[in-house]
C-alpha cells in the first residue's frame, strides 16, 4: 500500500486521473486490480505519511482535506481495506509536516513533526487517543526551538524510537527543548516528559553550506536513531561532530555508533547487553539465536515489535547456547529480541528482520 499522490490509468476499472492518495500494488510492482484505490480529491495535497496500526488499520498524514469525497483532517485513519474509518476524528490543521507516527499497545499514537491546529497552536510532539482526540494525560506542550538563523528547517521531531520500557528517544531539527540544550536528540518517558541523564553533552554539531553565498545554509540535525544487533544504537542525519558528555568527537559525520546511551561513541558501557547472534537474518522461517557466553539462569526470550509490544515469549533452554524460533509466525517487519531473567534487565539483545 502506497501513500502519496498518484496518476492512475486503469481505464478498465475506472481508476483514471491524478487524484489517488492510497494505491495498492502487487509484490512485482504492478497495480493490484483486486483493490479499491482511494481518492484524495485532486492533484494537490499528497499524503506523505502512512503507518499500519496493530489492529491492521492505517493512520494517514497530509492530504488535501478530502478523502473519498468526505472532508477529513490532515490526520485521519482508514480501515484495513483503505476505506475511511469514521470513528476517528482528529483536530483540523492550518498546515502540517508529519514525520513519524508511533503507535502504542493501548491504541494511542504519538505524532511527531510540525503542524498548527486551527486553534493556532503549533506542535511538534503530541499523543492522540484511539478516537483521534488529543490525549490530556500526555505532555503535549514540549517547546522545541532552533536557534540556527540560516537553517531552512523549522524545529520539529522527526523520529521516535523505543529504547526500553518507559523510555523513548526523540530526534529532529531542534537544539533546545523547553530552553535546555538538546541538539538533535533527547529522551522522554511515555507520558512525554523529558528524562535527565541521557544523551549527555550538547548533542550533534553543525556546519555551514555555501558560506559567502547569498543564501548560506546551516545543517545540524539528527534524523533518526536505530538499534544495532550488539545492543548499541546508530544515529544518522546531517551534522559534524557529536558531544556525548564524555567525548566531543569532531570527526563524527552522517552516521555514528552509540554504544551506551550515556557514554556514547567511545566504548560500550558497563552493564550493556551483549549481542544476541541471529541467523539467518532477515528470515522468513526458522531462526537460530545464539549467545557467545553462558546463558543466564532461568532465562526468558522475548521479541518486541517496533512499538515495543511483546509479540513472542519463550523460555530459553537451561544451559543452552542456542535456541530456535519460528520467525514465520511473525508479521513482516523489524523486531528486537531480548534475553534475560524475568526479574532483571536484558543480558543479550539482537535485531531480527522478518520478511514475507
Amino acid at each position: 500500500l502506497l501513500a502519496g499522490n498518484y496518476w492512475l490509468r486503469d481505464s478498465v476499472r475506472g481508476f483514471v486521473g491524478w487524484q489517488y492518495g492510497l494505491v495498492w500494488l502487487n509484490s512485482d510492482g504492478s497495480l493490484d486490480t483486486t483493490r479499491i484505490h482511494r481518492s484524495i480529491g485532486g492533484p494537490f495535497g499528497a499524503l506523505h505519511l502512512l503507518k499500519q496500526l496493530p489492529d491492521g488499520k492505517f493512520l494517514c498524514g497530509g492530504g488535501s482535506g478530502m478523502f473519498e469525497d468526505a472532508p477529513v483532517s490532515t490526520i485521519f485513519r482508514v480501515n484495513a481495506n483503505g476505506s475511511l474509518d469514521t470513528t476517528f476524528n482528529a483536530l483540523s490543521t492550518n498546515w502540517c509536516e508529519f514525520d513519524c507516527f508511533f503507535p502504542q499497545p493501548d491504541g494511542k499514537v504519538i505524532v511527531a513533526g510540525r503542524w498548527q491546529f486551527t486553534d493556532d497552536q503549533t506542535h511538534s510532539l503530541i499523543r492522540l487517543l484511539p478516537s483521534g482526540a488529543v490525549d490530556p494525560s500526555f505532555n503535549n506542550s514540549l517547546n522545541f526551538e532552533s536557534t540556527y538563523t540560516t537553517s531552512p528547517y523549522e524545529p520539529r521531531v522527526m523520529h521516535v524510537e523505543p529504547i526500553s520500557d518507559g523510555m523513548l528517544a526523540i530526534t529532529g531539527t531542534f537544539d533546545r527543548i523547553n530552553g535546555e540544550v538538546h541538539r538533535g536528540i533527547a529522551m522522554i518517558d511515555t507520558a512525554g516528559n523529558l528524562l535527565p541523564g541521557y544523551f549527555g553533552g550538547n548533542g550533534c554539531g553543525g556546519f555551514l553550506e555555501g558560506a559567502g553565498t547569498a543564501v548560506p545554509t546551516w545543517y545540524q540535525f539528527i534524523l533518526g536513531i536505530k538499534p544495532a544487533q550488539d545492543g548499541g544504537y546508530f544515529i544518522y542525519g546531517a551534522y559534524r561532530g557529536y558531544d556525548d558528555g564524555t567525548t566531543n568527537d569532531a570527526s563524527q559525520r552522517l552516521l555514528s555508533k552509540l554504544y551506551g546511551l550515556n557514554v556514547g561513541i567511545e566504548e560500550q558501557a558497563t552493564g550493556q547487553p551483549a549481542p544476541l547472534q541471529i541467523a539467518p537474518n532477515p528470515a522468513s522461517g526458522a531462526v537460530q539465536l545464539a549467545v557467545g557466553m553462558a546463558p543466564p539462569v532461568q532465562a526468558m526470550l522475548t521479541i518486541h515489535d517496533a512499538s515495543g509490544r511483546m509479540v513472542l515469549q519463550e523460555p530459553w533452554p537451561a544451559g543452552g547456547f542456542t535456541h530456535t524460533v519460528q520467525a514465520g509466525t511473525l508479521a513482516p517487519g523489524a523486531y528486537v529480541a531480548r534475553l534475560g531473567t524475568a526479574a532483571g534487565p536484558a543480558q543479550y539483545t539482537g535485531r531480527l528482520v522478518v520478511v514475507p
